[in-house]
């Protein structure tokens, strides 16, 4: 075992030291870090240095000492980072012959062989020192990043030249130089050949200074004096006052516009190609919040192009965000504007549903499909990420391939019934669908020969032995490991622990992101193999999706014991909400009352009904806002009540919807109230220590969209942890059994995977708040002792699992 352990954390180094070095490498699949990327462009700067010493050796001979000294720290550099690639190299026996390899020895042996005077041959070869101009061969190395630098470069000079518009002022300048060289020399000829007297431009150079005067400020005292010199005078003094008046509108021009555009997105040069860059078609209320998380997810690296009508009105919320960030302005299925938008080289793309007042959703959404036609129509390998609002729409999408329909009220339907049935449930889901720096996200795992786990248990014992801070939770049977794509069918929770893992397998893990090469902690262990999902820091905003440390209120992780349930306001969602509560088997049946708030409203929609054949279901009319109409529903012996948008307010429901949830829990503190939200920006003004859940649809559109955008396939995952249905697995909630009590987290997902319990264990709750993933060296984490009455966080298949 001791000699496993050596080996793993010198695999762990070789990972480091080999991402350190190349984070541009094409096996890997990660976000270059800032710091990988500051050690190439250093060594660049050293290459250079280097060179540069060779002809300073030859117009500077005194110095020689002082480039000899230099020479030997920059052998040094090169020899260590030699030396370092080999040991980190796959295959050290065949690294010294590859291309790069041989490159950086050229490096080192001009100035070693240069070290020694001794032998003659050495000295007859001093020429060798001529050699080390090949160092400039070790810059392609560093290709990808000389590219993406050259890259921002052009697309940096493209928009500085469309903002100034250097090309209108460039040709105004070459107008008014041609004038001036053309006037300078006809009039000095003129003059010259027609003049009687002593004429201010008979001298040739003087010409040139009294035209310039004469295009800028007039005449004034430097009058030809033929007539022929006069008419010629007289012409540019006119072409002068044309020019440099355009020129003068044209600036003036340019700081208008300057002012007009301030705080605004930068626009996309019309002439600019872009590649390798993620397309957002459309604009609402979501897209600050995806820009921000989809900056999170790749680090700033990608540049982003909006693409809508009214692109060229956004405002820019954080500079730091929207550093890469550009409008273009026209319609989407114009094939010019897609032609301009490059999707035939986009990394992504995103199209967003427009939000038109009046307008139905079933409307929106089929103006959304064909946005996305349009879209796919340039590139059919692109992978699209597609908002829509209604879920019937989704039956028009099975032929286009590549492309992903995000519906948040599937998620909200199915949040809604399991915050019911697991109090607390949406902090987990908030943590996991959010970018933070303190969250938990998700990976990928390739598994290779080198492993050193042979089956899912090998891989749990083997990340809690190592506190490497990464739980596992499924297996992608023969996935493929080298591509950035999670649409693969992912096994949660498997059946069999014991199934063997082989080369092409891959794991699907839990994890923090940890945004520097930490070597004091293996919790990187196999990082360069992984395929992030999420968890780069928000920077420049950050906003309360539920902290996993956050405190709650006293009984928000409360089991649901009173399996009665009050549901006020009738819309779209009741259907599916009631359907997945029946859905759950239990010894008890569950009781649900619904108060329709207009009862036309809910007859006329059928569609709204749910089938209650397998349970109890009835329907009452009133104001759920009345203290008599929520105690005749109930209210005082239920154990849940789901306060539910009312659709006759469309989007200013939340207020109505706050004030239902305040009255409720006026009426009986100890009901768990879930508030369903429309607007994200008014999550800031409902009162958590009142309302214990508030899920919003907002907040699962905006992450699941750029979660998506960020790895494929990921809203599968979360559909199947959200599905309540018997078999699936889902996130659980149990209180601590007794047996357990006075053991530490470790000793106790320890023994849960020794005894074969079918079910992975993520985390826990205690007074304090929820713990995901708990770390080695934290507190509350790893060595934290649990009592009976704190609780367990596990994805199972049943809820009645026997821990």
């Amino acid at each position: 075992m001791l000699g496993r352990s050596v080996v793993s954390k010198q695999r762990l180094l070789k990972t480091m030291l080999r991402e350190l070095l190349d984070p541009y490498e094409e096996e890997s699949r990660t976000v270059p870090q800032a710091l990988s990327i500051q050690v190439d462009v250093f060594i660049m700067v050293c290459i250079l240095c280097s060179c540069l010493l060779i002809p300073l050796e030859y117009f500077l001979p005194e110095y020689g000492r002082v480039y000899w000294t230099c020479e030997l720290a920059f052998t040094t550099l090169f020899a260590l980072e030699y030396v370092t690639r080999w040991y980190c190299a796959p295959d050290r026996i065949k690294y010294p012959f590859t291309r790069y390899a041989m490159i950086d020895l050229i490096a080192i042996l001009p100035a070693v062989l240069m070290i020694s005077s001794k032998f003659m041959v050495f000295r007859l070869a001093r020429g060798i020192r001529f050699l080390r101009i090949l160092r400039l061969l070790k810059i392609f190395r560093y290709d990808a990043l000389i590219h993406q630098s050259i890259n921002n470069l052009r697309i940096w000079f493209a928009s500085f030249r469309e903002q100034y518009r250097l090309h209108q002022l460039g040709n105004l300048f070459r107008l008014y130089i041609v004038a001036w060289i053309l006037g300078a020399n006809l009039l000095y000829f003129t003059e010259s050949q027609f003049a009687s007297g002593l004429s201010p431009y008979a001298d040739y150079f003087k010409s040139y200074w009294n035209i310039i005067i004469v295009l800028i400020s007039g005449i004034e005292d430097k009058e030809p004096l033929s007539v022929a010199g006069r008419i010629e005078v007289t012409v540019l003094l006119i072409a002068g006052i044309c020019v440099v008046g355009m020129i003068t509108g044209e600036i003036v021009s340019i700081l208008v516009h300057k002012i007009e555009r301030k705080g605004k997105v930068t626009l996309k040069p019309s002439l600019t190609a872009l590649s390798n860059h993620i397309v957002i078609f459309g604009n609402n209320t979501h897209l600050d919040y995806i820009l921000h998380q989809i900056h999170a997810a790749f680090n700033g690296l990608y540049y982003i192009l909006i693409v809508s009508p009214d692109a060229d009105q956004l405002k820019i919320t954080s500079h730091d965000v929207y550093k890469k960030v550009m409008a273009l302005q026209g319609d989407y299925r114009s094939p010019g504007v897609l032609e301009c938008a490059c999707l035939d080289s986009a990394y992504r793309a995103i199209v967003l549903s427009d939000e038109v007042p009046g307008v139905s959703t079933i409307r929106r959404d089929k103006q959304t499909l064909m946005h996305t036609l349009a879209a796919v129509s340039k590139n059919h390998s692109l992978p699209v990420t597609v908002q829509l609002n209604d879920k019937s729409m989704l039956k028009y999408t099975e032929p286009l391939e590549n492309v992903e329909f995000i519906v948040s009220q599937n998620y909200l339907e199915t949040l809604l019934s399991q915050a019911v049935l697991n109090p607390g449930i949406t902090t987990i889901y908030r943590s996991l669908m959010t970018f933070s720096h303190d969250s938990n996200e998700f990976y990928k795992i390739p598994i290779t020969e080198e492993a050193d786990f042979k089956t899912f248990k090998e891989a749990q014992h083997y990340f809690l032995s190592r506190d490497t801070d990464m739980v596992p939770i499924g297996i992608y049977k023969n996935s493929d490991s080298s591509s950035n794509d999670l649409r693969q069918a992912c096994c949660l929770n498997p059946e069999c622990k014991d199934t063997r893992l082989t080369p092409g397998d891959s794991l699907a893990v839990i994890a923090y992101r940890d945004p520097l090469l930490h070597f004091e902690k293996e919790r990187g262990m196999i990082k360069n193999h992984l395929l992030k999902l999420l968890g780069h820091q928000v920077r420049g905003r950050s906003r309360d999706l539920g902290d996993v440390r956050s405190t709650h209120h006293p009984h928000s992780f409360a089991r649901l014991q009173n399996r009665t349930v009050v549901i006020c306001n009738g819309n779209p969602n009741v259907k599916q909400v009631v359907e997945e509560l029946f859905a759950v088997e239990g010894s008890d049946p569950i009781h649900i009352t619904l108060i329709a708030q207009d009862l036309a409203l809910w007859e006329a929609h059928p569609e709204w009904h749910p089938d209650d054949s397998a349970g109890s279901f009835r329907v009452i009319e009133g104001d759920p806002c009345r203290r008599d109409i929520l105690i005749k529903a109930g209210i005082r012996e239920c154990g849940a009540a789901i306060v539910l948008a009312d659709p006759r307010h469309e989007d200013l429901a939340d207020a109505p919807s706050a004030l239902i949830a305040m009255s409720i829990e006026e009426i009986n503190a100890d009901v768990h109230t879930i508030m369903e939200l429309i607007n994200s920006t008014n999550r800031q003004y409902i009162d958590n220590h009142i309302i214990n859940e508030v899920i919003c649809r907002g907040d699962i559109t905006e992450n699941l969209i750029a979660q998506n955008c960020f790895l494929p396939g990921v809203k599968d995952i979360f559909h199947t942890l959200l599905t309540t249905r018997k078999g699936t697995p889902q996130i659980f909630l149990p209180f601590l059994p007794g047996k357990y009590a006075g053991k530490t987290y470790k000793e106790i997902v320890l023994e849960i995977i020794n005894t074969d319990v079918p079910c992975i264990v993520l985390g826990f709750i205690q007074e304090d708040g929820v713990v995901m993933n708990p770390k080695a060296h934290d507190h509350p984490g790893m060595a934290s002792v649990l009592s009976e009455v704190d609780q367990l966080i596990v994805i199972s298949g049943d809820r009645a699992v026997t821990l």
